[in-house]
C-alpha cells in the first residue's frame, strides 16, 4: 500500500504504457558518453568505439536542434536517413549551441571514407535497431517516471512481456538492466536515501546477458540494491554468461534456492556450493512443494513453499489490478 505503480509495456499495441526516456535524465556531456557505453557495451564490431563517438555527436546535435525529438527512436531515423549531410548542414546551422565533443565527433564522422561511415553507421544502428519500432519509440519519447526516484519514493515498475515478444525486446531489456542497474549504483546514489531498491527478475536468462551484471554484483548492497534472480537450470546460466562468469554470478548471492530438478548437473552444481552439505540426489528427490534454502553464512534450510493463493492468509491482500487508461 502507499506505492507509486508504474507499467512498462514496451510492445503494447494500444500504447497503454508509462514511457521512459533516457535522455531525458542526461545532464552533461559525460551522461552522453556514459549512455553511449551502456548502448555498446558489448564488442559485436571492429567499429564498436567510432560507433559510440557517432551516437556522441548525433546526441549533441539533437539537443542543439529544437526541430528534433530528443530521442532514441530519434537517432535512429537519422542514422537511416541522408546521415552524411543531415551532420554536415547540422553543424553548420547549430555548431555554436553543440557541445565540443560532439563536434569533434561529428567532424571524425565526416572524415571517413564512405564506406567507413557506412560501416560505422550500420554498425550504431545495429545496436539502436529496437528503437526503431513505432512501439517501442512511443515507450520511449517521454518519461513517466525516474529510476533514481525509487529510492526516495516508495515506487513499483512492472516491466510487461508477453511470451512472444521475449526474443524481440532482449536488446532493451539487456539496456533497460544495465542502464537500471548504472543508475542506482552511480555518485548520485550514495546520497542518503529513504529506500532499497530491488530488482526481481523472472526468468531473467531469457533476456540474454546483461553485459556488467559480473562488475557490478559485488557493490550493490553497498547502495541498497538487491537482485532477485529466477533461473531454470544451471546449464542455461552457463550457456548465457560462460561457466566462469556464471559460477562468480552465483557465488556472490547471498542466498540461493534450489527446488527439485530433473537436472543433474544443476543439483550437483547447488551440492557444490553448499560445500557437499547436501546431496545432489537429496535435491532431485525434492517433493513439489519442498525447497533448500542456502545462506551465505552455508547454513542449509530445508522448507515447504508458501503458496500464495492457496493460503488464506492472503487473500485479503489480493485486490484488482489498477486501471491506469
Amino acid at each position: 500500500q502507499g506505492q507509486k505503480i508504474f507499467i512498462w509495456s514496451p510492445l503494447d499495441s494500444q500504447k497503454q504504457t508509462h514511457r521512459f526516456n533516457p535522455l531525458d535524465f542526461i545532464a552533461d556531456i559525460g551522461g552522453i558518453y556514459k549512455l553511449a557505453s551502456t548502448i555498446i557495451s558489448s564488442k559485436s564490431s571492429v567499429y564498436d568505439f567510432e560507433a559510440k563517438n557517432l551516437f556522441v555527436g548525433i546526441v549533441c546535435y539533437l539537443f542543439a536542434n529544437p526541430s528534433k525529438h530528443k530521442t532514441l527512436g530519434e537517432v535512429t531515423k537519422i542514422i537511416s536517413g541522408n546521415l552524411f549531410e543531415e551532420l554536415r548542414l547540422g553543424i553548420k546551422e547549430f555548431g555554436i549551441s553543440i557541445d565540443k565533443s560532439g563536434i569533434d565527433a561529428i567532424l571524425l564522422f565526416l572524415q571517413q571514407d564512405l564506406n567507413i561511415q557506412q560501416a560505422i553507421a550500420a554498425t550504431l544502428y545495429s545496436h539502436l535497431e529496437i528503437f526503431s519500432n513505432p512501439m517501442v519509440d512511443y515507450a520511449t519519447s517521454a518519461s513517466d517516471f525516474d529510476l533514481s526516484n525509487f529510492k526516495k519514493e516508495k515506487s513499483t515498475l512492472y516491466i510487461c512481456l508477453k511470451p512472444d515478444e521475449i526474443l524481440m525486446l532482449q536488446p532493451l531489456m539487456q539496456f533497460f538492466y544495465q542502464y537500471a542497474l548504472g543508475l542506482l549504483t552511480s555518485d548520485n546514489a550514495l546520497q542518503k536515501s529513504e529506500y532499497g531498491v530491488m530488482l526481481f527478475m523472472d526468468e531473467f536468462l531469457t533476456m540474454g546477458k546483461i553485459n556488467n551484471l559480473m562488475n557490478i554484483l559485488p557493490y550493490l548492497r553497498g547502495y541498497s540494491v538487491k537482485l532477485l534472480l529466477i533461473a531454470q537450470n544451471w546449464e542455461h546460466f552457463k550457456m548465457i554468461y560462460g561457466e566462469q562468469e556464471a559460477e562468480v554470478i552465483a557465488f556472490n548471492l547471498s542466498k540461493t534456492i534450489s527446488f527439485g530438478t530433473h537436472s543433474k548437473e544443476t543439483a550437483e552444481f547447488f551440492s557444490e556450493i553448499s560445500n557437499n552439505k547436501i546431496s545432489s540426489n537429496e535435491i532431485m528427490a525434492l517433493s513439489p512443494k519442498e525447497e533448500i534454502i542456502l545462506t551465505e553464512n552455508d547454513d542449509i534450510l530445508k522448507a515447504y513453499k508458501n503458496i500464495y493463493y492457496e493460503n488464506n492468509c492472503y487473500e485479503k491482500k489480493i485486490s484488482a489490478p489498477p486501471v491506469f487508461w
